[in-house]
C-alpha cells in the first residue's frame, strides 16, 4: 500500500494514495475536511478552540453518544493503542463496530488549545487497527520551523503560518490558493492547472499567462531553469489601479501542470514542491 501526504488548514496527516479529499468546511480556527477513496468517506477531521474551560471526560462522553447516534447497533469503547500522538495532549481512542468498523480520536492540545477530532472509517475490516494507528502518528496540527503545508490533489506547498487563507477554489484541473497577512496588507495567490502540455502546445508560457491573468502586463524576463519554463511579470490587479503587482509562472514537464504565483508580496513566500510530495 503506497501512502501520501494530505494537508489542510494547519493539520497534516498521511493516508492511503487513493483517499482523496473530499470536502472542506471553516477555517484555521474551526473547520472540517473529508476523504473518500471514491465510493464512500474514509476519514473526518473535525477541530476547534472551545471558547471556554471544558471537561475532557464529558466531551470523550458526548463524542461517544453521537458515534452511536449516527447508525445502528453500533458498540463503542475507549482503546489503547502504542502511539505518541498523545505526548502533550489529553484525550482517548475510541473504536466502534456495526455493519463496518471504524476508530476515531478525541484529543485537546496543550500547547495551542485545540480540540481535534479524526474519524477512519473501515467497511472493509482487514488491517483497520494498523492503518488507523499509522494514520493517528502521522497526524500533526502545528507548524514546523514557522511554516505549514498544504497538499491536496498532488498540490505539494508551504506557506508562513502568518499567511491565512482567505478563498480557495478546488476545481478539477485547476486549483487556486489566496492567502492574506493576518497582520498587514500582504496577499499571495497561487493556481495549480493540469495538462499544461496540451494547453502550451499552440501557444508559449507568457502567452498563455496573459490570457490567464487578463489586464495589464509588463514582462520581465522568461528563463530556462532545471528543464522548467519561467515567465515573470508586473501586472496592475484593476485597470484604474496605480500599484503593480508581482507574478511568476512555470510549466513543469514532469508533473505536466503549469503553476502561476501572484500578489503584492515576494512569490518566494510560497515553496512549492511542483514535480514530488514533500
Amino acid at each position: 500500500m503506497n501512502w501520501k501526504l494530505t494537508g489542510w488548514e494547519g493539520i497534516n496527516l498521511s493516508v492511503p494514495e487513493d483517499w482523496e479529499l473530499s470536502s472542506v468546511d471553516g477555517n484555521r480556527e474551526k473547520g472540517t475536511f473529508s476523504l473518500d477513496d471514491g465510493y464512500s468517506i474514509r476519514v473526518e477531521v473535525e477541530w476547534e478552540y472551545p471558547k471556554s474551560t471544558f471537561s475532557m471526560e464529558n466531551l470523550i462522553e458526548k463524542y461517544m453518544k453521537e458515534l452511536i447516534k449516527k447508525g445502528k447497533n453500533i458498540k463503542c469503547n475507549i482503546v489503547k493503542i502504542k502511539t505518541n500522538f498523545f505526548a502533550d495532549k489529553s484525550g482517548a481512542i475510541l473504536h466502534w463496530k456495526n455493519h463496518e468498523e471504524g476508530y476515531s480520536s478525541v484529543s485537546y492540545c496543550k500547547k495551542c488549545g485545540r480540540v481535534l477530532f479524526l474519524r477512519v472509517y473501515f467497511p472493509d475490516k482487514r488491517r483497520s487497527k494498523e492503518i488507523f494507528t499509522r494514520i493517528l502518528n502521522s497526524l500533526s496540527e502545528h507548524p514546523e520551523q514557522g511554516r505549514e503545508t498544504w497538499a491536496i490533489y498532488k498540490l505539494v506547498f508551504s506557506a508562513p503560518e502568518n499567511l491565512k487563507r482567505i478563498s480557495s477554489s478546488l476545481k478539477a484541473g485547476d486549483i487556486t490558493f489566496t492567502f492574506q497577512e493576518t497582520q498587514g496588507k500582504g496577499e499571495i495567490s497561487l493556481s495549480q492547472i493540469a495538462l499544461g502540455n496540451i494547453l502550451l502546445k499552440k501557444q508559449p508560457l507568457s502567452a498563455w499567462t496573459k490570457e490567464r491573468m487578463g489586464g495589464k502586463i509588463i514582462e520581465e524576463k522568461q528563463e530556462e531553469r532545471d528543464n522548467h519554463s519561467y515567465f515573470y511579470f508586473r501586472y496592475k490587479k484593476k485597470t484604474l489601479s496605480l500599484a503593480w503587482e508581482k507574478g511568476v509562472s512555470w510549466y513543469c514537464p514532469i508533473s505536466r501542470r503549469i503553476f502561476l504565483v501572484t500578489g503584492n508580496t515576494d512569490p518566494s513566500l510560497l515553496k512549492i514542491y511542483c514535480h514530488q510530495e514533500k
